[in-house]
């Protein structure tokens, strides 16, 4: 978690923002696949950087429910509105775009639900009171090293 935590923090201050990330691990956690975590955990994050317009809060959680890991990650940033809702996790979908008007890759989201329901997973999102979580639920078992 922290790993991730650093490589965003760097990129909020590149990008002239102020976000405040707060990173909370609950449960006993085997050695996940670091590669396959990070992946999807940095996917998120970086959406949520990518919400916050100048100043916000990025929380990133971690949880061990039996045989179940949780990785949620909530931004308070513009949120999604109701006509992207159910796009976002479309490839090439984005609402994001650069200084000159040309989209982002729009690979995040879609990479991240493919691969997780590869794994058997499910991931999720939830918006309200002005807060964005994203919600990954993955068998521990497709995130432990396989001999």
């Amino acid at each position: 978690g922290e790993m991730v935590v650093r490589t965003h923090e760097k990129l909020a201050q590149l990008l002239g923002k102020t976000i405040t990330f707060r990173c909370q691990i609950k449960g006993e956690h085997p050695d996940y696949h670091i590669y396959m975590t990070l992946s999807l955990l940095n996917n998120l994050v970086a959406n949520a950087v990518e919400a916050i317009n100048e100043k916000g809060m990025i929380l990133l959680e971690v949880q061990r429910n039996g045989q179940w890991v949780l990785f949620q990650v909530t931004d308070n940033g513009v949120g999604i509105s109701e006509k992207h809702r159910n796009l976002i996790f479309k490839p090439g979908f984005t609402t994001k775009f650069d200084a000159f008007g040309k989209p982002s890759t729009g690979i995040g989201l879609s990479y991240v639900k493919d691969l997780v329901e590869e794994l058997g997973g499910q991931v999720s999102f939830h918006c309200s009171d002005g807060k964005t979580r994203f919600r990954i639920q993955l068998p521990v078992q497709s995130l432990t090293k396989k001999g």
